[in-house]
């Protein structure tokens, strides 16, 4: 068979691009845990009539924790479980930042994955998963590749006359789909800065309503796209000026800043529009 040919060519992540896959991994368990464990405790608390309130993010969220040393004043059982609970809080909350602050440094260290940041919307998570995933970008020769990659394209049913476009396939990395979703409403929700982006994902969201451009092919496969062109200099002039130090320093030892094309001329008239 391998002889023949007849087989389809499998491409395997580097051990570069695998190790940070990991690390992303970890974080995300580490808040999975955590939110599991809020959600139980405020359940519990229900029971005996006690609501928590909203929790912020200083301190390691030190907020969840008063409130529930406050309540296990009121009962016992409640304050054995505040024993048992508040310290496992606490360690996932540190080790959730500890991760943190640990894939922003690796990502400052990377000259693409400081360009790849420099999209509105993309933080170093997104960017560090984007680069893990894809690996090899010369592997893709156009950059509706990507987005059919990820997931990201809508399905076709034809039969006789019919003939539509239904939903996302949703194949490949679901974890990458899901933050190029949280990309996708922060670039709408928290971005101030005027960029054609941002203007064309302001257009989307006031013709299809807030919760649709995420979920929809368009705004996820928009981020992968212009994502995918900055992985190549050369190209991201086209949509802003990059800083100086464009290089081709990453984590995975690949070829992404090889010779990679990138519609920049028609990309930028869609955005236009």
């Amino acid at each position: 068979m391998a002889r023949t040919g007849w087989f389809n060519q499998v491409h395997v992540r580097s051990e570069a691009s695998e190790r940070i896959r990991v690390l992303i991994g970890t974080r995300e368990r580490l808040i999975k845990m955590r939110k599991d464990l809020e959600g139980y405790v405020r359940g519990v608390l229900k029971v005996f009539g006690i609501c928590m309130s909203g929790v912020h993010r200083e301190n390691k969220r030190q907020g969840f924790r008063d409130q529930l040393t406050k309540a296990g004043a009121l009962d016992p059982a409640i304050g054995v479980m505040a024993d048992m609970f508040g310290p496992i809080h606490l360690a996932l909350c540190s080790a959730a930042s500890a991760m943190d602050v640990e894939l922003r440094a690796i990502a400052r260290e990377s000259g693409l994955a400081e360009r790849l940041m420099t999209v509105p919307g993309v933080g170093p998570i997104v960017t560090l998963a984007f680069i893990s995933t894809l690996d090899d970008a010369t592997r893709f020769k156009k950059s509706k590749d990507v987005g059919a990659f990820l997931g990201l394209t809508p399905r076709r049913y034809q039969s006789g006359e019919l003939d539509w476009s239904g939903r996302i396939s949703k194949y490949g990395d679901r974890d990458l789909r899901r933050l190029l979703y949280s990309a996708a409403t922060t670039l709408i929700t928290q971005v101030k800065k005027p960029s054609p982006l941002l203007i064309w994902a302001t257009r989307l969201n006031e013709r299809k309503g807030f919760k649709k451009p995420p979920s929809q092919p368009q705004g996820r496969s928009q981020l992968s796209c212009i994502a995918f062109g900055a992985t190549r200099p050369s190209l991201t002039q086209a949509w802003r000026e990059w800083p100086k130090h464009n290089n081709a320093e990453h984590l995975p030892e690949r070829s992404w800043a090889g010779s990679v094309s990138f519609g920049t001329v028609a990309h930028q008239a869609r955005l236009k529009r």
